[in-house]
């Protein structure tokens, strides 16, 4: 490559005094560049027969909203999902609403798995939907206790007579905690015939917090508690 070198020296002697002695070399050849300097031509895109580009593809995936997803996507979820993505799928089904949603959910109340029908029974209730009392009061008589307690606390919104009249045979179911949710509910929404019932469970009621819970019931209904006449 081409280069220039510049030497100097600088000497004395006794016959003349200082010397000072200055070279320049020159070196010409053709020009090298150092590889980092190189500027790389960029390669060129392949184009298609007619010379136009086509656009750019984009590899990322597109999340789809439980609402655009079609209801086959929920369908094989909850046929053949773990028990993570069944739940998921179910709480999905609820924020995607419609009557397709609605009847597969109302499917799952008859899941063996308990968890899997207490999600239902939770996001069904948020349809606030008449058709689910039918299939909530036929939970009443299934043995996991937590199932019956979630379709009771689904049915406790409506005055409904089918409801009141299930509601009021609770009154003697064997696990305390449903009894006294029943209680609850009739004496939020009870009549005459729920009265009856009340006074009629207190009488044989053992357990401390449901004859409470019957007592503040018939409270509310505004009617005598048993006991209280004097």
């Amino acid at each position: 490559g081409r280069s220039i070198s510049v030497d100097y020296s600088l000497g004395a002697t006794y016959a003349f005094g200082e010397i000072h002695k200055l070279g320049v070399t020159y070196k010409f050849g053709p020009q090298r560049i150092s590889g980092a300097s190189v500027a790389r031509p960029a390669t060129p895109a392949s184009l298609p027969a007619d010379g136009k580009t086509e656009p750019a593809v984009s590899t990322k995936a597109v999340r789809l909203t439980p609402k655009e997803r079609p209801i086959a996507y929920y369908v094989d979820i909850l046929n053949t999902g773990s028990v993570y993505q069944r739940r998921s799928a179910a709480a999905e089904l609820g924020e995607r609403g419609g009557d397709e949603s609605f009847n597969l959910l109302v499917t799952l109340l008859k899941d063996d798995d308990p968890y899997i029908v207490t999600d239902a029974v939770s996001v069904l209730s948020g349809f606030n939907d008449l058709r689910v009392i039918e299939p909530f009061i036929a939970l009443f008589k299934v043995n996991n206790v937590n199932i019956r307690l979630a379709a009771l606390s689904g049915l406790a919104r409506y005055k409904d007579e089918r409801v009141l009249k299930a509601v009021e045979g609770l009154l003697g179911d064997k696990a305390p905690s449903v009894r006294s949710r029943a209680a609850v509910v009739l004496g939020k929404w009870g009549d005459a015939g729920a009265v009856e019932s009340l006074q009629a469970a207190l009488k044989k009621e053992k357990v401390g917090y449901v004859q409470r819970a019957i007592i503040a019931a018939l409270k509310k209904l505004d009617t005598g508690v048993p006991g209280d006449e004097q």
